[in-house]
């Protein structure tokens, strides 16, 4: 039997944001990733971190994602972010993460990080 009790309610899921990424939103170029970030919520997202972590689980860049409205009228909106690594690091196993330390209330976190 399973018990579950509600420790705080939250905010409903329409009154949320939800940054997204996806792999195809990423564009590694040398020591520059090119990310697209999405709003995918009923709600405009504040301004928010996005960071590059190595394979050993390192932050080593971080950047800013802009204030982004919702898409209510149906129409993407996106944020263009640029990392850059420094020139001894290789993108590849790395992982790109928006908010990582939770600070907004999205919709859902599952989109929130991409492994290169």
């Amino acid at each position: 039997m399973l018990t579950l009790r509600l420790v705080r309610p939250g905010k409903p899921y329409w009154e949320r944001p939800d940054l997204a990424l996806g792999l195809e939103d990423v564009e590694v170029h040398g020591q520059e990733v090119k990310l697209k970030v999405h709003n995918l919520g009923s709600a405009q997202a504040r301004s928010t971190t996005v960071v590059f972590h190595n394979r050993a689980g390192e932050v080593i860049a971080t950047g800013k994602v802009p204030p982004l409205p919702a898409p209510v009228d149906l129409y993407p909106r996106t944020a263009e972010v640029i990392l850059t690594l420094p020139g001894d690091v290789d993108a590849t196993g790395g992982v790109v993460e928006i908010d990582p330390d939770h600070r907004l209330e999205e919709i859902t976190r599952c989109n929130n990080a991409v492994r290169l």
